[in-house]
């Protein structure tokens, strides 16, 4: 046996409400238009007694005054007489045999007005009572009074029966209406009954368990005895309960074995925890014993170097130069090996504190110019320095330890790039927040053999290289660059690297500092040569970068500035002043060119024709100056 759904009983209620809403509908409809035919039907015969009325009333007139108008009257209200007549339509027997009776009447009406109008209507009355004509009127009159009369009794007969007929089609309509109303009063109770037992009680025991589940009790079940829609909506929210309640077994379970885990991890992390501490404490030790043990040793050390310098002022022989020299640079080795450990031990243990003193910028990169002369040796290395000018001369920190970061930095570069070049730079970084600071950004590009990319992240830490064959082959203790990014932490940077392996690698830190309240005193020498006035200078350099450099520096001096690539092209540029009278008065040459070397160039231009002045030669170079000799 199929069971009934929901929406097949909606749909059965549905159909039946419209069918009876239709049959009540179509009886109201049909009730309606019976009451409005009788309303016509009384209407016209109300029309038919007002028109005999008329008709009465001029048959009066005619009598009384025998005009010709009466006569057009007459004609014309017969005519709408005749027309009410004719329009009017009756349902009954009894009521179209009066109108058929009133239009017979009519016709005698009407015949006998013409015999009315055809006696002597001239003569007046009363002139004789023996008069034939008087006589004959008076009969004509009597007939259309009494014709009148009796069409009057009909016309009243209609207006009652039609009257009453109307009354007993509105009673109709109303026991209509009544028995309409009953029969949807009827649905709306069967309908709201079948509701109330298949939807709302349903509902409402769905409701009661929803309320338990809510409440945590997920044991509740709706169990309804019912295949239609809630009833399947009542399985499948017991289904869901159901695994519900297995889930909230499990995570409890599950719960439990947590909160055990997390009680062991707790113990775990009291462990580590106090061995953490043993091991900072440990590496307090250690770095404090590192700093006592190499302050000790680098007393004896410095007295080492100082002895070796002594014996070198001695007269030894070639063989004992070379062997004091070895010995003094292994010392100068073992004593920068001794410092980077106790920098790095005082840092880790955090005994390190910055100085905070005005210095100037230029100075700065001067004397790591000169530091690192020594460090290119023979290589084929270009070191370039490039400062916006935007920068100010002097600032407040600490030099010495921003000139320990900076030359970690270039030394790395240096050591690890056979040919190329290493560039220095200093820009402005964004304005700080605070006034009265200045933020630079220096960066230390190389074009040397770069570092692997899985390797970046390890090269901070201490004592690490990225790879062992770059300790054998370079040496080093890795110490460096831990050191410089300590350092640049405590100055309130961050030290980065972005890096290529086989195309170089670039450092970058941005550091903050304040501005210089009183700035060394200036150079006499920059001064004496600023008042010189417009001065015009040839810079002759085989690498496009490094002739960059040198006009932007020259340029800052407001001096007229020109450059050269090769030793040909600046022999034709000084020629060519000479002869438009307007010869340089300095010329910068790199030493170290391919072709024609700096010596080479100095020679020649002493060799050219000369005009009242000779240019100043200055010879560029990264190398030592014993190099030159």
């Amino acid at each position: 046996m199929t069971t009934m759904t929901l929406n097949r009983q909606s749909n059965l209620l549905s159909w039946i409400a419209a069918g009876a809403a239709v049959v009540v509908l179509t009886i109201v409809g049909l009730s309606a238009v019976e009451v409005q035919d009788q309303t016509a039907q009384i209407t016209s015969a109300e029309n038919t007694a007002i028109g005999i009325t008329n008709l009465r009333y001029l048959v009066m007139e005619t009598a009384l005054y025998r005009e010709r108008r009466s006569a057009d009257q007459w004609n014309n209200r017969v005519l709408s007489f005749r027309s009410i007549l004719d329009d009017s339509r009756y349902t009954s027997a009894r009521e179209n045999a009066l109108l058929a009776k009133e239009r017979a009447n009519l016709e005698v009406m009407t015949r006998l007005y013409e015999k009315l109008r055809a006696i002597d209507m001239a003569m007046p009355l009363g002139a004789s009572e023996k008069n034939p004509n008087e006589k004959r009127t008076l009969s004509v009159l009597s007939a259309l009074f009494l014709t009148t009369q009796d069409m009057l009794d009909d016309a009243f007969e209609l207006v009652r029966l039609n009257r009453q007929e109307l009354i007993d089609s509105q009673d109709q309509a109303a026991h209509v209406m009544l028995i309409s109303i009953l029969l949807l009063y009827g649905l709306i109770v069967i309908a709201v009954l079948i509701l109330k037992k298949k939807v709302l009680a349903p509902i409402s025991t769905f409701q009661a368990v929803v309320d338990q589940v809510t409440l945590g009790d997920l044991a509740a079940r709706v169990e309804l005895d019912s295949a239609d829609e809630i009833g399947q909506l009542g399985v499948s929210f017991d289904n869901m309960t159901e695994r519900l309640e297995a889930s909230h077994d499990a995570l409890r379970a599950e719960n439990t074995e947590r909160l055990h885990a997390q009680a062991d991890l707790k113990k775990t992390i009291d462990a580590l925890a106090l061995a953490r501490d043993e091991a900072e404490g440990a590496s307090r030790a250690k770095s404090q014993f590192l700093a006592n043990i190499s302050h000790e040793i680098r007393t004896p050390m410095n007295a080492v170097l100082g002895m070796l310098q002594l014996l070198h002022n001695t007269e030894l022989t070639a063989l004992q130069k070379d062997y004091a020299g070895n010995t003094q640079a292994a010392a100068r080795s073992l004593l920068g090996l001794l410092n980077d450990i106790l920098d790095f031990s005082k840092i880790e243990a955090e005994k390190l504190a910055l100085e905070e003193a005005p210095f100037s910028v230029e100075q700065l990169l001067r004397d790591l110019s000169v530091i690192l002369a020594g460090s290119i040796g023979d290589k084929n290395v270009e070191l370039l320095f490039i400062v916006d000018p935007a920068l100010p001369a002097f600032v407040t920190g600490d030099m010495h330890r921003l000139r320990q970061v900076l030359l970690n930095l270039i030394s790395n570069a240096i050591k690890f790039t056979e040919c190329g070049e290493v560039t220095v730079a200093l820009n402005p970084a964004l304005a700080p927040a605070v006034p009265g600071q200045v933020a630079i950004r220096f960066a230390v590009t190389d074009t040397g053999i770069g570092i692997p990319a899985d390797k970046l992240d390890t090269i901070f830490e201490g004592f690490t290289q990225a790879e062992a064959s770059t300790t054998r082959r370079f040496g080093g203790t890795g110490l460096g660059l831990a050191i410089s990014q300590r350092l640049v932490a405590l100055m309130g940077g961050a030290l980065g690297v972005e890096s290529r392996l086989d195309e170089g690698s670039h450092f970058h830190f941005t550091v903050v500092f304040h501005d210089a309240v009183v700035a060394p005193a200036a150079d006499m020498r920059t001064e004496a040569v600023l008042q010189q006035g417009q001065l015009r200078v040839l810079i002759v350099d085989d690498h496009a970068g490094s002739r960059e450099v040198l006009l932007a520096l020259v340029g800052r001096f407001g001096w007229q500035a020109h450059s050269a690539a090769t030793g040909v092209e600046a022999l034709a540029l000084i020629e060519r002043s000479v002869d438009d009278g307007s010869p340089y008065n300095a010329v910068l040459v790199d030493w170290k060119m391919p072709q024609m070397d700096g010596w080479e160039v100095a020679r020649r231009i002493r060799q050219l024709p000369r005009g009242d002045t000779a240019p100043v030669i200055i010879m560029v170079t990264a190398h030592e100056r014993n190099a030159l000799a």
